[in-house]
């Protein structure tokens, strides 16, 4: 939740048990999808070896699959990088 928070661009996180979507979109719930902003956020993570992918009929939903063995100390990093490369993506865009 801090890290949505801290960017306008993340309009809904959903999900269940580990299987998490990180909605992305200009202007909140209703606002366009950011498309593009969802792929170079998931290659930015790749670069940081974080692996996650984007779905929807847009693409500009962060699809989170962890393993099992993910823990506490995981999260935290998810967590991290993805604020780091929302942070990256809000720079390059003027957001």
């Amino acid at each position: 939740m801090e890290v949505q928070a801290r960017h306008a661009l993340i309009a809904e996180v959903r999900g269940a048990g580990l299987f998490v979507g990180v909605e992305l979109r200009h202007g909140g719930p209703t606002g366009a999808p950011a498309t593009a902003e969802a792929a170079r956020i998931v290659n930015l993570l790749r670069e940081r070896r974080v692996l996650i992918s984007s779905a929807g009929p847009h693409g500009n939903v962060l699809k989170i699959r962890p393993p099992l063995v993910f823990g506490t100390n995981h999260a935290e990093m998810l967590a991290e990088t993805l604020d780091q490369a929302m942070s990256d993506v809000n720079a390059t865009s003027g957001m």
